[in-house]
């Protein structure tokens, strides 16, 4: 594999948001980034019980990772870092806190029939090959 010293590319989307956007808009999602980046990591760290209210902390702050990589992802090409970063949120979760097998139909049966520990498993080496491919 040959590597490349070349900067991140901004897609379309990202090239807009930065020439339209106020200043005041993008300082804005810069410290929400950050303040995710920094609380979403340890609100999953701590609230790794099994109660209520661990689960919606744990599955909350996983959601705001996954969906904070994703607009990254839509807004500059940063390769695979953001891909490998939401599969590795699945990390944090217990299987009780994701759909149960019986709403998994078609080709999805074969991931319901795994267990949970196969699921995490598979994700991130799926996700581990698509960056190495």
């Amino acid at each position: 594999a040959t590597t490349s010293n070349r900067p991140p590319l901004p897609t379309a989307l990202g090239r807009y948001l930065f020439v339209h956007s106020p200043p005041r808009l993008l300082q804005l999602a810069t410290a929400g980034s950050l303040a995710i980046e920094t609380l979403a990591p340890v609100c999953m760290l701590l609230f790794r019980g099994s109660g209520e209210s661990a689960t919606a902390m744990r599955i909350g702050a996983a959601a705001c990772l996954v969906l904070m990589n994703l607009s990254i992802m839509a807004t500059g090409s940063f390769g695979y870092v953001n891909l490998l970063s939401a599969v590795l949120c699945l990390t944090s979760m217990h299987a009780q806190d994701l759909p149960s097998n019986e709403r998994l139909s078609g080709p999805w049966s074969v991931w319901g029939a795994m267990g949970w520990e196969e699921r995490k498993a598979t994700a991130v080496a799926a996700a581990a090959a698509a960056a190495t491919a």
